[in-house]
């Protein structure tokens, strides 16, 4: 089953690239079954808190990676697929009657999987609204987006629903300075997003940001606090990866320069910020990370056979973190760096099966898998078949 090259397809259909007969002529040619009279979306991130990472947290993270992914891989009713670098989705599809069962079972694994884990690995899923059509797919998707961009604001929420965001997402009325809680304004928030989030997440972050403090922003005094308060976060980020002082002060100042005195123009001053601010990290990882990423890279190709072959080991031995090699794995390659391996590994194995007669387990082996059943399995997420199967094809 190639489920998780299917979330592109899923994406082209949420912004009207394709239309509903176009996105099940594709869910077709790569043998999924969309038909159902319910549809439902998650969207879920696994990943490791930068303060504990080794290479026996960064091993935890993959193993629970792959038990939450091997769950919705084994029911039909689940579609996982990519949702970005570091997050992805899973489209429910049932009959009415079983939806809101099979909805709260999946999130009853995340939970299951992912919360005894909470010392070592950040976990959060959001939930979107069940739809009787897959022509009503989009807007279940942006319910779900938009919750999951709550993640930000509210870290030690970690299922993100029309539920538990009911305070947040429900009509509010007059609100002034006095309520405002300033423990959702914390520019470690917006330092956060800036370390891990994406472009074209920005307008649903700067959205749930403001949210509970869009009465307010009335008040020109409490209007400029929060002006500051953005560019207080923003700059302290900057100078945290080693950007130029002088470039990106003149930046942010010609951002400052967008602002005036209504109210309304606090949405579009903060995401031109946090545009600029990514614009000047992408640059600096691109720079800084192009000759390390090329030596990851040339290690990869020299040790991807190794079955001990980890982040943390590539990294040690090129000399740089592991943290910052994974980010800027993800944010040049498109692809995490688990991917990437598994991806030559199993090039190598397709080779391998046409030109050789060697069994599985010596592939396996060959290409860095100890455990023959395991290579099977990942074999067959990739390709669709199994590694007997496909022989048996390129041989007709």
């Amino acid at each position: 089953m190639n489920s998780f090259r299917f979330g592109d397809s899923l994406r082209r259909f949420w912004r009207g690239k394709l239309s509903v007969k176009e996105i099940y002529e594709e869910a077709a040619a790569q043998s999924l079954q969309l038909t159902a009279s319910c549809y439902n979306l998650l969207l879920f991130s696994i990943y490791e808190k930068a303060e504990v990472s080794s290479r026996e947290s960064r091993e935890r993270l993959i193993r629970k990676q792959e038990e939450v992914f091997h769950y919705f891989l084994r029911h039909p009713q689940y579609i996982l697929f990519r949702f970005n670098v570091s997050c992805y989705g899973v489209l429910i599809k049932s009959e009415q009657s079983q939806m809101e069962e099979l909805t709260e079972n999946s999130l009853a694994h995340l939970k299951k999987v992912c919360a005894p884990e909470e010392d070592h690995l950040e976990w959060y899923v959001a939930v979107g609204t069940e739809v009787e059509r897959l022509s009503m797919l989009p807007q279940c998707y942006k319910d779900a987006n938009h919750y999951f961009a709550y993640r930000f604001i509210k870290p030690g929420l970690h299922v993100l629903s029309e539920t538990t965001l009911s305070d947040c997402l429900a009509g509010q009325g007059e609100k002034n300075i006095g309520t405002v809680d300033f423990m959702q304004m914390d520019p470690e928030i917006i330092r956060d997003f800036l370390s891990r989030g994406e472009d074209k997440e920005i307008h649903d972050f700067v959205e749930s940001y403001l949210y509970n403090i869009q009465n307010a922003l009335k008040s020109r005094m409490f209007r400029s606090y929060v002006i500051l308060n953005i560019r207080f976060a923003v700059v302290a980020f900057l100078e945290s990866i080693g950007a130029d002082q002088a470039e990106y002060l003149e930046e942010i100042e010609h951002a400052v320069q967008m602002i005036r005195s209504e109210d309304s123009e606090i949405f579009e001053y903060f995401a031109g910020m946090l545009e600029t601010a990514m614009g000047i990290r992408d640059r600096i990882n691109s720079c800084q990370g192009g000759k390390m990423l090329k030596k990851a890279l040339d290690y990869i190709d020299d040790h991807y056979d190794c079955d001990a072959l980890s982040l943390n080991l590539v990294a040690e031995n090129i000399g740089m973190s592991a943290s910052y090699l994974s980010a800027i794995f993800s944010q040049n390659m498109q692809k995490t760096f688990v991917e990437y391996v598994t991806e030559k590994r199993i090039e190598k194995a397709k080779k391998l099966l046409k030109q050789t007669d060697k069994n599985s387990g010596e592939i396996a082996k060959e290409v860095g898998y100890k455990d023959s059943h395991y290579f099977s399995f990942v074999f067959k997420k990739l390709q669709g078949c199994s590694p007997r199967e496909y022989r048996a094809e390129k041989k007709h």
